[in-house]
């Protein structure tokens, strides 16, 4: 501990509560901030907490996180509240201390089995160092505040340049893929074949197998085009008519929401694979990185909505998506907006890719500037 710090119990300066509130207890156009676990917070129509708070969630994957907010609001009922805070202590030097140690220190021992949580006894044991001089306290405050506000101009920057490059990708995906004269208008059940995959489930994935392409894949893995395979299932269990073929889309017909319904990859591998369930396969003779592009563009994802059902759960058929009109022009029309949209694509990978580094290299270096200060 540096020299003229002293030691306190976290509870011995400042109260902490959780809230009182289930989730339902949320409002869409509520007048207050409601915290829950979640990273971000929601809205309600009462509030419980006002002035310098720091909120902190007290079960799932966000335990260890440390939110500052000065104003009125309120909280779910298994999310801490530090207010009320000794005047021997300014607030943000708390919080800055909160996001030096809570994680390893606070808490490093949690509770549950199939949700993680913390009990009042983490905040019990929690010590907090600091000088007894509000003005150190302070310098320290502005400090952070200086050095943090340059790191997440970086972050914002990469954000920005991110952003614009995604705006750019969809202005042209929307503006390149609309129909024009000239171009063929059909069903996509008149310009291919449509195949339900198989019946396998990743519990069935082995080394060396047949490969093989599971829809959860489609969803969080494969890109616009995927040439090369991630999983294989045995050999035994593959029905060759359940299988894609260079060229063939394959297609997710099972989603969480209506966002990812439809979500599809062009097979442009030289070899076939055994598609599992909750995906279809279409077996077509246009441009297949085209036709994957096309997908995602705004004419067929407003055609799609027609189609699909479910809550929880969203489902479309494929006999339903052979139904959804496509427009293309001449094969080699379709070859240049394909290379046009993967340019595209390519600079928003690279500066989402850019995006991910800067992000890990700006919390890496506010970590080591918090332990600078407080270690």
């Amino acid at each position: 501990m540096k020299e003229g710090w002293e030691k306190y119990s976290l509870i011995d300066i400042c109260n902490v509560t959780t809230g009182k509130h289930d989730a339902n207890h949320a409002e869409m156009n509520g007048k207050y901030r409601f915290y829950t676990c979640s990273s971000q917070y929601v809205y309600c129509n009462t509030k419980r907490y006002e002035g310098e708070c720091i909120i902190l969630p007290g079960n799932g994957i966000n335990v260890g996180e440390s939110y500052y907010y000065n104003g009125e609001f309120d909280a779910y009922q298994r999310t801490y509240v530090i207010d009320k805070i000794d005047k021997r202590i300014i607030p943000m030097y708390l919080f800055y201390h909160l996001q030096n140690n809570w994680k390893s220190e606070g808490v490093a021992k949690q509770y549950g089995s199939a949700t993680n949580y913390i009990k009042i006894g983490n905040f019990k044991d929690y010590i907090v160092k600091m000088p007894q001089s509000l003005s150190e306290q302070q310098s320290i405050v502005d400090y952070l505040d200086s050095a943090f506000a340059k790191i997440d101009a970086m972050k914002t920057n990469a954000e920005n340049a991110l952003n614009e490059a995604k705006a750019l990708f969809q202005a042209s995906l929307k503006e390149m893929l609309e129909p024009k004269e000239g171009w063929e208008e059909k069903k996509l059940g008149e310009v291919g074949t449509f195949i339900r995959g198989g019946n396998f489930s990743k519990k069935d994935f082995v080394e060396g197998g047949f490969p093989c392409i599971h829809y959860g894949q489609i969803h969080t893995k494969l890109g616009v085009a995927t040439y090369k395979h991630l999983s294989c299932v045995p050999a035994s269990m593959v029905k060759k008519d359940r299988c894609a073929s260079r060229g063939d889309l394959v297609i997710a017909v099972t989603s969480e929401d209506d966002e990812g319904s439809c979500k599809c990859t062009a097979w442009m591998a030289d070899y076939d694979a055994y598609v599992g369930g909750h995906a279809a396969i279409l077996k077509h003779s246009l441009n297949p990185i085209f036709v994957s592009y096309y997908f995602k563009a705004a004419r067929f994802q407003k055609a799609k909505l027609e189609y699909t059902h479910g809550f929880k759960v969203v489902e479309i058929s494929p006999k339903d998506i052979a139904k959804i009109p496509i427009a293309y022009p001449s094969p080699s029309k379709q070859q240049s907006i394909v290379d046009t949209l993967d340019s595209l694509k390519s600079k928003v990978d690279r500066l989402q890719a850019n995006y991910e580094k800067i992000s890990q290299e700006c919390d890496a270096l506010k970590q080591a500037i918090l332990r600078q200060v407080f270690e």
